[in-house]
């Protein structure tokens, strides 16, 4: 009769597990994952050396609760090489159905995005039909909460026109006669 009661004593707690777990799972169901979305870039500044950009995402938020973000990374591609590195280190909150223009600070050496760049113009002007050069956003946002969460990756691709290239190469190429580039952006085409 002790056996069969510790049986039974055992099955009850691992139903309990079980269900507890279930429930947990269950409290994500219904929950609507956050849209993130290049929605600018900007040169802040270039040195001989290197260029600083804000990249803005903006963060969508579908869902009935405020979203936590602690920090970011990420990697930009120019026709798939990685131009870009950047970080963001500081707290942001989404609201309920609301949005954020996310900043994330990035960075990349002049050495060589300039000749790079050469490069990538001259192919894209070779090309029939549009002359647009294709990007790569990829990265994660971190949220507040741990792995109960789950961080935000992203993966975006689209275009920027030629013509925001070519700005892009000129003011990095003055660099070279001893000016400073401030502020300056590129027109986005989302695919």
């Amino acid at each position: 009769m002790t056996a069969i009661l510790g049986r039974a004593a055992c099955l009850a707690g691992i139903f309990a597990v079980l269900l507890s777990l279930f429930s947990c799972a269950a409290v994500g169901i219904g929950k609507r994952t956050p849209e993130i979305l290049l929605s600018d870039i900007e040169v802040d500044q270039s040195t001989l050396f290197e260029t600083s950009f804000t990249l803005y995402l903006r963060v969508l938020n579908r869902g009935t609760e405020e979203v936590v973000l602690n920090g970011a990374e990420c990697d930009f591609y120019l026709e798939r090489t990685r131009m870009l590195v950047g970080l963001m280190d500081q707290q942001e909150v989404i609201p309920p159905r609301g949005s954020v223009l996310v900043p994330i600070y990035a960075y990349a050496s002049n050495v060589d995005m300039v000749p790079y760049l050469d490069g990538v113009i001259q192919r894209v002007q070779g090309r029939k039909g549009p002359r647009k050069v294709y990007y790569r956003l990829k990265g994660v946002l971190f949220r507040e909460g741990g792995f109960m969460t789950g961080d935000l990756e992203f993966d975006q691709r689209g275009q920027i026109a030629l013509e925001g290239i070519n700005k892009l190469h000129e003011n990095l190429k003055e660099m070279k006669d001893g000016m400073q580039v401030t502020n300056r952006q590129m027109q986005l085409i989302p695919e």
